[in-house]
């Protein structure tokens, strides 16, 4: 194979600890076998490195790799391992992680690609510790129109945003924020009437879906729970004066039970931008449609649909975090005409779903693509 792979290239053969590989003479890229693996490495050094890690100090000693590498498929077709300390703190990013508690020291990540006899999934699992975790918010997207195309969610917003404040408050983030300022920034901010952390912490849970089945009724919405509904009915009034700056809108109150007010413009012709608070949820919509869903349940959810309920089926005991209706997807990429649009919809035209979802006792994340 190796030899094949050569020929017609500039190559020069060589010999490492009794490996024999390849070497181009244009790129120099290498190519051998260590032991009984085939090995394309980005240089000679790194060859030789493999070659050293064989048989000596090798990713199996790495704390990280011992603490992710168990959690691969054994039917996968490749597994990415990542080892994040090195990553973030050559990227200055952490700091920003270590401000927002979470530990990355010997922290890793592992991604598998695994297939099925009718679907195709990744599978990802990382040893990170931290105090921020992801509720299941499977019933939120559930409530979701049927013909959404396109849903997503996730729970405990204002416990973990709240969490992320005080920890950087109290170590500040160099260059960003210092000890003690953040909390005092955004207190300033609350002393024209809007309670800002008060309002973070009364969410919930946080999704979003777009909905239709032509460009031409396309609508959608970002909805947030909460289980202190006054916070965000006191901070309405403001977010209704500064709609009503922009030029061209019309700002109205709502009726019909629900708090809020809708604001029309001229670049949404004949759907509104609704924002509205009802028992324990608050919706930003486009079109009033998507609103009164979401807020009174009118016209059948995501939960009434085949591809929902498989998707479900799909993750297990694992929360949904995501869901994609790929021939909805498919049918609007098609409308638009533009080169490449009939490849991209063919492409998600072979895909009944795509779904993800995470599971809370093991930091593990699997995105699953359901074939026809």
């Amino acid at each position: 194979f190796i030899t094949k792979a050569a020929e017609g290239e500039d190559t020069t053969e060589n010999e490492y600890e009794g490996n024999s590989y390849l070497i181009d003479q244009q790129d120099d890229t290498a190519l051998g076998i260590v032991d009984s693996t085939v090995v394309a490495a980005s240089d000679e050094a790194q060859f030789k490195a493999i070659v050293d890690a064989s048989s000596g100090d090798s990713l199996a000693d790495a704390t990280g790799y011992k603490d992710v590498s168990g959690q691969a498929s054994d039917d996968s077709v490749f597994d990415i391992y990542t080892a994040n300390e090195p990553i973030l703190k050559a990227s200055g990013e952490d700091q920003f992680y270590s401000a927002m508690g979470i530990d990355i020291a010997d922290s890793a990540s592992l991604v598998s690609m695994v297939p099925g006899k009718d679907q195709m999934s990744l599978e990802t699992f990382t040893n990170t510790d931290s105090d921020i975790v992801s509720g299941d918010a499977t019933d939120l997207i559930s409530s979701f129109p049927a013909d959404s195309v396109f849903a997503a969610g996730t729970a405990g917003i204002g416990e973990n945003i709240t969490k992320i404040i005080d920890s950087i408050d109290e170590t500040g983030i160099e260059g960003v924020v210092e000890p003690g300022e953040l909390k005092k920034n955004l207190d300033e901010a609350s002393q024209g009437g809007l309670d800002v952390r008060g309002l973070i912490s009364s969410i919930n849970e946080l999704g979003f879906f777009v909905s239709g089945t032509t460009t031409e009724n396309l609508g959608g919405a970002l909805v947030l729970t909460t289980d202190d509904p006054e916070p965000i009915k006191n901070a309405l009034g403001s977010f209704s004066s500064l709609a009503g700056l922009a030029q061209d809108a019309k700002v109205k109150p709502l009726s019909g039970g629900q708090t809020g007010f809708s604001v029309k413009t001229p670049e949404l012709p004949g759907r509104p931008v609704i924002v509205a608070l009802k028992g324990d949820r608050l919706v930003l919509a486009i079109g009033t449609p998507a609103a009164n869903q979401v807020l009174d349940g009118n016209g059948d959810a995501l939960a009434d649909s085949t591809a929902f309920k498989d998707a479900q089926a799909a993750l297990g005991d694992n929360g949904m975090d995501m869901f994609a209706n790929a021939s909805s997807i498919a049918t609007l990429i098609g409308e638009q005409g533009a080169e490449g649009s009939k490849e991209a919809a063919d492409f998600f035209n072979k895909f009944e779903f795509m779904t993800g979802g995470h599971g809370e006792s093991d930091n593990s994340l699997d995105i699953i693509a359901k074939l026809k």
